[in-house]
């Protein structure tokens, strides 16, 4: 199973928010967003986080963390919505992945409080790639995507878990 953030990002109308804002600011808070008039976004998404764990009875939320600002709002989302403890956060850098990214994905895993595993896809990417001859980036993009979503749905079923897709 899986819960799409993009899915409410997607439907939003967003007002006076800066996306850095989310990696850099301590006290983040998405300000004036809204999903309906009257309702500020960020709680529908918590709320949204909070139906799709009650439906399904799932323990955990299981996040792919890049350091990018999609892995930072669902995981914020996530933690706010279901505490710290029951996040789980991977990151999966192939080989040619840069320091830069690792050092973004933990600095959001402790300014939120989860538990941050890293999961090296390279050994399962690279099978793939030499099955393949003239890969180009796009390609070879595909496949490791296709390997960190491997990765996600099986540490959600290992942690009774949703995959939380960024």
């Amino acid at each position: 199973q899986s819960f799409d953030i993009n899915y409410f990002i997607d439907r939003i109308q967003v007002l006076g928010y800066d996306p850095k804002d989310i990696m850099t600011s301590p006290d983040f808070k998405i300000k004036e967003c809204y999903y309906y008039p009257d309702a500020k976004i960020f709680d529908n998404i918590v709320n949204s986080f909070k139906d799709a764990f009650n439906k399904t009875g799932a323990e955990n939320a299981v996040v792919g963390i890049s350091g990018g600002i999609d892995s930072a709002l669902t995981s914020a989302a996530a933690v706010k919505a279901l505490g710290k403890e029951r996040v789980k956060g991977f990151f999966m850098p192939y080989k040619t992945s840069s320091e830069h990214s690792y050092l973004d994905a933990l600095k959001l895993s402790e300014k939120y409080g989860f538990k941050l595993e890293v999961v090296n896809i390279s050994a399962a990417a690279d099978a793939f790639i030499d099955m393949f001859n003239n890969l180009t980036p796009l390609r070879k993009g595909n496949i490791m995507a296709r390997c960190r979503m491997i990765v996600l749905f099986d540490k959600a079923a290992e942690h009774n878990g949703i995959v939380a897709g960024t």
